[in-house]
């Protein structure tokens, strides 16, 4: 059987390959370069929106594993969700064309993909509630981390962003979900949480203590350290001028994430 998913993605860095090599792409450089002060905004402007409007998503064709399909998952439906998004990638390689034969080992690897449960409907039947991917986008500036963190919060009860993490679980499938995962003498439910969707490598077990756990790494420093409310109150301060000033504070604060998350994703 064909997989249907790698098909896409390979799909998508063919006509992107092909944008690149366009008469209608050097044409984007000439008009652009007329207005210098800013060429670049523009330019990758253009370019995210073109990009955009020719990438189709794959994720609807992602292979559910045989875990998610266990008895206690039952009444909950799953969706793909990729770790780092396209435009993700695209910006942290500055817009420059070989950023699409990252896209494609990072989204191609098992590990590319996270699975989530999907969308529900609120009670009026029409508007979504936000799913855990779409949380990470909103509440944790894409990072995989950050939303590791609020999780942890969610097993351990605290107080702190109870708010979002209320909201979080109004999704009855993410509720679902998340309780799937309880405390035994050996291991927290954290832990068996991490361990389940395999982000083991995004944590530091303690292992010094019963029943074990995880602390979540910070995965935009160099050395991993344990991320803390601090952390992440700093980095919402910084990206406030990633947005000001474009691609090149976006690879200045995002430069070690990325290396994390990827080495992350292609080591399996």
């Amino acid at each position: 059987m064909k997989n249907k998913f790698n098909e896409i993605v390979n799909y998508n860095c063919i006509l992107v390959k092909k944008f690149y090599k366009s008469s209608f792409y050097s044409e984007i450089i000439k008009e652009c370069k007329k207005t210098e002060s800013t060429f670049f905004k523009t330019f990758h402007h253009i370019c995210l929106n073109v990009i955009n409007g020719i990438y189709a998503d794959p994720d609807s064709e992602i292979i559910l594993p045989d875990k998610y399909k266990k008895e206690c998952f039952k009444n909950i439906k799953f969706s793909g969700d990729g770790i780092l998004n396209w435009k993700f990638i695209y910006k942290i390689n500055e817009g420059k064309p070989d950023w699409i034969d990252d896209y494609k080992e990072i989204r191609t690897s098992p590990r590319g993909t996270n699975i989530w449960p999907c969308s529900m409907k609120q009670s009026d039947g029409k508007t979504n509630i936000q799913t855990i991917n779409q949380w990470k986008n909103s509440i944790c500036y894409e990072r995989i981390d950050f939303l590791l963190y609020y999780i942890k919060h969610y097993y351990i009860k605290s107080n702190s962003y109870s708010e979002q993490l209320k909201a979080l679980c109004s999704n009855e499938y993410t509720k679902l979900f998340l309780d799937s995962f309880t405390d035994s003498d050996e291991k927290t439910a954290f832990a068996q949480f991490v361990e389940f969707c395999e982000f083991e490598e995004l944590c530091e077990k303690i292992d010094n203590i019963k029943p074990y756990d995880y602390e979540v790494s910070n995965l935009n420093t160099k050395d991993l350290i344990i991320l803390t409310d601090d952390h992440i109150n700093k980095f919402k301060e910084q990206i406030k001028s990633v947005n000001r000033y474009g691609l090149t504070r976006f690879v200045e604060y995002w430069e070690n994430y990325y290396l994390h998350v990827k080495n992350y994703v292609i080591k399996k």
